[in-house]
């Protein structure tokens, strides 16, 4: 199937054009690149990203933006569209950020028409994760095939990568008695929402240890027994709120924990 190039960026396109068109061929890839820029205002990525769903060949996605807002709206239209994309602005900040410090930081670098769907559907799920860890982007919730929930130190960002090399976008939004939750975990369906829980004790254990890896007192508040309940606590009605499934991660490991949040997600298909 014919190929497109789409490049967006927020400053000059000409600027950036070259580059990519040096790339193409340098990759014996002939096909029309569409270039938008300079696109400033959310309403204009708005109409690009609508041309780019209506298009009819196979769309390769580059961009160099700027402001963060608009790069993390292309990023999430890429993850729901399934278009493999690429940032041409964020790896060179990280690597001059980083002192040469390797990360990559698009949907892969691999942009052939021929890749492997196995190894798209990896690419996106383990860029999804870094994107949307921690509750770093709410907006990331709307996609996500599942988003984890709990307090500090709950195992959610090691399931959050087990999951995605199993595939699943999944995002995880920690909980905390002084930080609102976010609206949008309120207006998905409960379903794809699953609670973290542990016991007191295993949680005192792990804060502690925690502590004493960063070099910092073992008897601090974020590692007392009382602010440790007083978490559960509010998680624990926040959890009741949005009427989700919960998980104990008491002395489990992360794949027993996955394992058992998968079935209880085709359990949940099963019931419709």
């Amino acid at each position: 199937m014919d190929q497109v190039i789409y490049l967006l960026t927020d400053g000059r396109k000409e600027d950036v054009l070259p580059f990519v068109e040096k790339a193409c061929r340098l990759a014996g890839l002939a096909c029309p690149i569409h270039s938008y820029g300079p696109i400033i205002q959310p309403d204009s990525i708005d109409r690009v990203l609508g041309r780019i769903r209506k298009e009819e060949k196979v769309v390769i996605l580059f961009h160099a933006l700027e402001e963060s807002g608009l790069r993390e709206e292309v990023h999430a239209f890429a993850i729901k569209e399934r278009i493999p994309t690429y940032d041409l602005l964020s790896p060179i900040l990280t690597l001059l950020m980083t002192a040469g410090k390797r990360e990559l930081i698009g949907s892969g670098s691999g942009l052939q028409g021929d890749m492997d769907p196995s190894s798209l559907d990896h690419l996106l799920a383990y860029d999804f994760a870094r994107r949307f860890d921690d509750g770093q982007d709410p907006r990331g919730i709307h996609y996500a095939d599942l988003v984890l929930i709990g307090i500090s130190r709950t195992m959610k960002t090691p399931l959050t990568l087990y999951l995605a090399s199993r595939k699943f976008r999944v995002v995880n939004v920690p909980l905390l008695p002084e930080v609102t939750p976010p609206a949008e975990l309120f207006r998905i369906s409960p379903k794809k929402v699953v609670g973290l829980t542990v016991s007191p004790d295993q949680l005192l254990a792990l804060r502690r240890e925690r502590l004493k890896s960063l070099g910092l007192p073992p008897d601090s508040a974020y590692a007392s027994l009382e602010r440790i309940e007083e978490e559960l606590e509010y998680a624990d009605g926040i959890m009741r709120q949005i009427d989700c499934p919960r998980v104990d991660v008491t002395g489990r490991a992360v794949e027993e924990i996955a394992e058992i949040i998968l079935a209880l997600r085709e359990d949940e298909d099963n019931l419709g």
